[in-house]
């Protein structure tokens, strides 16, 4: 099995879990505590999609090397591929929004539940505050963005 289809199913299993907790256990329980384990599944699912497609187009020759980093990943999905395939521009943002959210919190010593709010403050006390509304607006984004990875992918025979 392709490296490609292992990352694509561990992002569709990811985007399970995200979909599950999201649509129901968070309206079962109500605790905005669950937002950020839905964020970190929803990141994790969007990086794995995009290793995926990278790995894909590497294996059919379309990528003259394999970068190693995420970063370079994303370097090469924004210049090489997001148009290429017709990805909307708001997908970024979406991936750059998670992407801070993830980082904010690793330097975060504090963590609260303000109303229906997650937030995260760091030692300066600046703030990142994540919403049900937003996260289930990101997995509907997702969604859409793993349907069509997979398309891709499932277009060529693989």
């Amino acid at each position: 099995m392709e490296t490609f289809h292992k990352l694509l199913r561990e992002a569709s299993q990811r985007f399970i879990n995200a979909d599950h907790m999201v649509y129901v256990t968070y309206p079962i329980i109500n605790d905005p505590r669950l937002i950020i384990a839905i964020t970190g599944h929803l990141y994790y699912t969007l990086t794995n999609a995009i290793e995926a497609l990278i790995a894909y187009e590497y294996y059919h020759k379309k990528l003259d090397f394999m970068p190693r980093t995420i970063k370079e990943k994303l370097e090469v999905f924004r210049e090489s591929l997001l148009k290429y395939y017709g990805f909307s521009s708001n997908f970024m943002n979406m991936f750059n929004d998670l992407n801070k959210i993830m980082k904010f919190r690793e330097k975060s010593p504090i963590e609260f539940v303000r109303k229906s709010n997650f937030v995260i403050c760091d030692n300066n006390y600046s703030t990142k505050m994540i919403n049900f509304q937003k996260i289930k607006q990101y997995t509907q984004e997702t969604k859409s963005f793993i349907q069509k990875i997979q398309t891709i992918v499932e277009q060529n025979g693989f």
